[in-house]
């Protein structure tokens, strides 16, 4: 869960969640609209943070578009191995004409408890949409994912259909283009 934040007209921070197993985790980056260039690796034990300030395209410009996703990488016999890749985020810098989300409203989740209770088999659509800072534009670079913790426990599509699965708790994540979001608890009975 790879998450864009503290955004400003020179640095966009980059926060993710641990992958288990991972000897070190390798930042890509890039312009939206360009190759993925690798930016950074960290070691495991270092902080799951990262401040972007600059790519291979040179540093960080006020109101420009950049797109990120984080590697979980493992060390097998000297050589690297994918085992996780997180979702693609894409943050706009301060400064220019265009601005991030500013949230997700939930149209159909109680948002007090942001939970379901659900029988085996049976599907819930959540209802989503991003929402925009007043008096500002948003250029949309991905649409909203959605994401399960435990697919043996409940399933989620890419249009946020829900289907319950076997018996249990998991999360369901909806993210915004850039990684923020909401998790709602699902139980199956």
């Amino acid at each position: 869960r790879l998450k864009a934040s503290n955004v400003t007209e020179r640095s966009i921070k980059l926060t993710w969640s641990k992958v288990k197993g991972a000897d070190s985790y390798v930042i890509f980056g890039s312009l939206c609209g360009r190759s993925y260039k690798r930016i950074k690796t960290v070691d495991k034990k270092a902080a799951r943070t990262y401040t972007v300030k600059k790519t291979v395209y040179g540093k960080l410009a006020k109101g420009r578009y950049y797109k990120f996703a984080v590697a979980a990488v493992k060390n097998i016999k000297g050589s690297e191995k994918q085992i996780a890749l997180s979702k693609s985020v894409h943050a706009v810098t301060k400064g220019g004409k265009y601005s991030n989300f500013k949230g997700i409203k939930l149209k159909n989740v109680k948002n007090k408890t942001i939970s379901l209770n659900m029988k085996k088999e049976k599907t819930f659509s959540i209802k989503a949409a991003a929402v925009k800072a007043a008096n500002t534009k948003t250029r949309i670079h991905r649409r909203l994912c959605y994401e399960s913790s435990d697919k043996s426990v409940a399933k989620v599509n890419s249009k946020g259909l829900v289907t319950a699965i076997g018996k249990g708790k998991c999360f369901i994540y909806v993210y915004l283009q850039d990684g923020t979001g909401k998790k709602i608890t699902v139980s199956v009975k």
